[in-house]
């Protein structure tokens, strides 16, 4: 599907096929749910690692799925939870700095989509957008 739709595949997505299923989503939501919405489509191809770009809608998505209960309810995801209600920015990217480190203490990859998402969001936040 990822093939006959096109979609880049960088080697970490290669070696991580999983990452893939947020854009696939999208490509079902489309052709098989007749979902015509394009802030929709883009919120669910956006949920796992964000984008640079992301509007308010696909924002939402992510962190619903970062933070949502069955992720667990650590200390951090409570924070992040309570940061969600007040700043949905922030949130980001604290949420993307929380995978981070979960993904730092582990022997996976990153992809730079989350890396950009997270840096893009913080230079929302600490610079009101200029970058």
């Amino acid at each position: 599907m990822v093939r006959e739709e096109g979609l880049i595949l960088d080697e970490i997505l290669s070696a991580n096929p999983h990452l893939l299923h947020a854009d696939v989503s999208a490509i079902v939501g489309l052709d098989t749910f007749g979902v015509s919405d394009i802030q929709v489509l883009n919120a669910i191809a956006c949920h796992t690692l964000g984008r640079p770009d992301m509007s308010p809608l696909s924002c939402i998505v992510f962190l619903a799925d970062s933070i949502e209960p069955g992720r667990g309810n650590t200390a951090s995801l409570q924070v992040l939870r309570q940061i969600s209600q007040e700043n949905i920015d922030k949130a980001v990217y604290l949420t993307c700095d929380y995978t981070l480190k979960k993904l730092l203490d582990s022997p996976r990859l990153i992809h730079p989509r989350l890396i950009a998402t997270r840096n893009r969001f913080l230079i929302k936040c600490k610079y009101g957008g200029k970058s």
